[in-house]
């Protein structure tokens, strides 16, 4: 079975296109996973693609509303790019086509009806719209794109259960043809080791968006309730952090990149994760944090109650809500026993869920038998 995939390569996509690359092939005999990014197909058209940039130069960027269309324009841009390049492709021999994600496929609708296609997507421009309805007369067009590629014939693979029935309730995409695939999580994160219980309770916050991900409010929260009584290590490369005054307790970490050794260092050597985060499609951190045996803090938006079982694995706060998240901090902070007790939970909740033979095996099942057949 020889799948081509194309992928739209931002940190997160590229490494769980290299998992499949790497790790397919190895547990499943007769699978060729070829992965093509779309850095790599702007390259190969030259000329072309610096044409289709300049249809995507971004306009009245420093807006937080759309004006210039610029989400759609780019989108656009992409998904021609991506056209061009299967134009081009000797398809003999290519069993199933993998697109990561909707955005770099919108043009295809016709492609898509000839050949077997498998769409992985974190989120749609629907849900992006509940969480900016600010842009939602920008971003239409972009639903109606989407929903003509979503009903084209492909499966659609969703990081998250709400996003697979987004696509089933918000596009009218049949049951059998979206479903949800969890990202995977490095092996490094469940072999972690904890350090000693005698230093300060170590609370962790990742996020390169610093706002967005709601790292000003554990800042402020943190600042006036807990710096004299724990360590704040914030992990992100936010250039509004670089005239930051480090108060007491709070170590900032900066150049730090996904998936190395110092990251997973960090988990290993923390005891709590927070992120209140804004606005997010998934949130893989906290997967990642769980696999570590780190309860966590998260907030009630877009795949995160579906990560953290309240009360169990973490808890869930309400978006820019001071007061929840000083209440979950004192108790993760000063219940040794309650911080243990969801910390084994995590990393079981992490074992059962975020592994890599299980996103390995859901994938194989999807590119074979077009379901998760391989689970029953």
């Amino acid at each position: 079975m020889i799948i081509q995939s194309i992928y739209f390569d931002t940190l997160g996509h590229s490494a769980a296109e290299i998992n499949l690359k790497e790790g397919l092939p190895l547990r499943f005999c007769g699978v060729e996973y070829r992965v093509t990014s779309l850095s790599q197909i702007k390259n190969e058209m030259g000329w072309k693609a610096k044409i289709l940039s300049l249809f995507a130069f971004p306009l009245f960027a420093q807006s937080k509303f759309d004006f210039g269309f610029n989400r759609l324009r780019s989108e656009l841009a992409f998904s021609a790019m991506v056209l061009w390049y299967v134009s081009q492709l000797d398809k003999n021999g290519i069993n199933i086509f993998h697109f990561r994600t909707q955005s770099i496929c919108l043009l295809l609708h016709r492609f898509i009806g000839k050949h077997k296609v498998v769409i992985t997507i974190d989120m749609t421009t629907q849900q992006l719209i509940q969480l900016r309805s600010y842009n939602k007369c920008f971003y239409l067009p972009i639903t109606w794109l989407e929903k003509r590629i979503f009903n084209s014939g492909a499966m659609t693979v969703c990081y998250s259960n709400c996003t697979s029935r987004a696509v089933m309730d918000g596009y009218g995409v049949n049951h059998n043809f979206s479903l949800c695939i969890h990202p995977s999580v490095r092996s490094e994160f469940y072999t972690a080791k904890k350090n000693d219980m005698l230093k300060k309770p170590r609370i962790l916050f990742v996020g390169n968006d610093f706002v967005r991900k709601g790292g000003d409010l554990l800042l402020k929260v943190f600042n006036e309730h807990f710096a004299d009584k724990a360590e704040l290590h914030l992990v992100s490369n936010d250039s509004r952090l670089d005239n930051l005054k480090v108060g007491e307790g709070v170590l900032l970490h900066k150049n730090i990149r996904p998936n190395t050794g110092e990251l997973v260092s960090l988990f290993a050597n923390s005891d709590i994760f927070v992120l209140p985060t804004r606005e997010e499609a998934y949130g893989i951190v906290f997967s990642e944090a769980m696999a570590a045996g780190l309860p966590c803090i998260g907030t009630k938006t877009m795949a995160i109650p579906e990560l953290i079982q309240d009360g169990k694995t973490g808890y869930l706060i309400e978006i820019d809500n001071v007061m929840e998240l000083k209440e979950k901090l004192d108790l993760l902070l000063f219940d040794n026993m309650l911080r243990n007790e969801l910390s084994l939970n995590a990393k079981k909740s992490a074992l059962e869920r975020f592994t890599l033979d299980l996103f390995l095996d859901h994938y194989y099942s999807v590119f074979k038998n077009g379901n998760l057949s391989l689970l029953n």
